[in-house]
């Protein structure tokens, strides 16, 4: 079963734009006002794993909300990602129950990477975080579906290469099954990453001065990600 997490929208959308890169791994998400009380109305209406709130000030609103989270919902992960740099702050939002809290700004992606592992296992991973991070550092944006595609492209070719030499008849219907999609908006996808990789000037060791076909993509980005990281799972 899918983990649910709330968010609450803020400024400029911050809160829909931060639900996005969750929705790649695995989770079920879902956005609402940052409001208190309309946080306390969802827990009690629906069920959720995990919430993420904002917040710009310390009051006395806060941490009796957070006092009403821990005693009625004590199972439940909260985040917390605050405009305000305070260490005393950040010492009082874990004294309160809050999991984690994370200064603005902040990258979504090392939000998204940061608390993986407190709700999946390994094995529970629609992408391995390490991949994650490889493409990411190589400059490939993540707020792309296609980015996705290629992560579990290269994990499966990494740790099941009989996947990739039947790339057609298994890898894509792997893939396309993984993410609810179709065989053939993979193959365009990855075939369309590709082409935006080379024009932006992003390589990988040892592939030739070309764009890539996606069999070469997957092959040449699984070859370096090997090379960096070893086999880790």
């Amino acid at each position: 079963m899918k983990k649910k997490l709330l968010f609450g929208n803020n400024i400029a959308g911050v809160g829909k734009s931060l639900c996005k890169n969750f929705v790649y791994f695995g989770f079920d998400v879902s956005n609402c006002s940052n409001s208190y009380d309309v946080f306390i109305k969802e827990l009690h209406e629906h069920h959720y794993d995990g919430i993420f709130f904002f917040i710009n000030q310390k009051n006395e609103r806060l941490f009796a909300f957070l006092n009403y989270v821990k005693n009625n919902f004590p199972e439940l992960k909260v985040y917390v990602l605050s405009y305000v740099k305070s260490n005393v702050l950040m010492k009082e939002l874990a004294r309160a129950g809050v999991l984690k809290c994370f200064v603005m700004p902040v990258s979504w992606n090392k939000v998204c990477y940061d608390i993986l592992y407190d709700f999946f296992s390994d094995d529970e991973l629609i992408v391995m975080p390490e991949i994650f991070e490889f493409l990411t550092d190589k400059g490939i944006p993540s707020n792309i579906i296609s980015f996705y595609f290629l992560c579990i492209a290269m994990e499966k070719t990494i740790y099941e290469p009989e996947m990739f030499a039947r790339i057609t008849k298994r890898l894509y219907p792997y893939i396309a099954e993984k993410m609810d999609t179709s065989t053939t908006w993979v193959e365009r996808s990855i075939r369309k990453l590709s082409i935006n990789i080379y024009k932006n000037g992003i390589t990988f060791k040892n592939q030739p001065d070309k764009y890539l076909s996606n069999k070469e993509l997957i092959s040449f980005a699984s070859a370096e990600f090997v090379e960096i990281y070893g086999l880790k799972k």
